[in-house]
């Protein structure tokens, strides 16, 4: 349809273990979306569950050309080592703490962290939940490479998304899939 945006995917770990990489694949295929567009997240709870498995299936998306980004970072049990033993190319840091960050000193000290971290790793940082003016700031001052939330605006569904994405092409767009 021309998009020229990314694109944000939660992948299930239900579908890590299976050859995600196809899967992926064929929905590149059947869309007719390129690989460059798409950005898949993955929580750590499918690197706990899947080990190995994991790492193969992260670089054969990475090998289609897709972007995997580590969502919900800061909020699981080890996430300093999975960021050392899987490639990924970007963090996501978790909503809770930019929910905290115009209220505490020790937050912003922890997401400034995670962004040197990241960049130092060679990631890009997105800081989820951004829900107002003060929160871009505050990412800002993080020095967080983008945001995700509210703070753009809310979910929409299909027709909405289409006409903002599209303005003026009126509701004959259809989605593919």
């Amino acid at each position: 349809m021309g998009f020229k945006g990314r694109v944000a995917v939660n992948l299930s770990p239900k579908l890590f273990g299976s050859q995600v990489d196809e899967f992926v694949n064929d929905c590149l295929y059947e869309t007719g979306c390129p690989a460059s567009a798409v950005e898949a997240e993955i929580t750590e709870t499918v690197v706990l569950s899947s080990g190995q498995s994991a790492l193969r299936e992260i670089e054969a998306l990475q090998r289609l050309g897709v972007t995997v980004a580590l969502d919900d970072f800061g909020m699981g049990y080890s996430s300093l080592s999975y960021l050392q033993k899987f490639p990924v190319d970007k963090i996501k840091v978790d909503a809770a703490f930019v929910s905290k960050l115009p209220d505490s000193p020790e937050t912003k000290a922890i997401v400034v962290a995670i962004a040197e971290l990241g960049h130092a790793l060679g990631m890009r940082v997105t800081g989820e939940g951004a829900e107002t003016e003060e929160h871009r700031r505050l990412l800002q001052e993080c020095k967080v490479d983008y945001l995700q939330g509210y703070f753009d605006g809310p979910p929409l569904a299909e027709r909405a998304a289409t006409a903002r994405l599209f303005p003026g092409e009126g509701l004959h767009l259809q989605m593919s899939g």
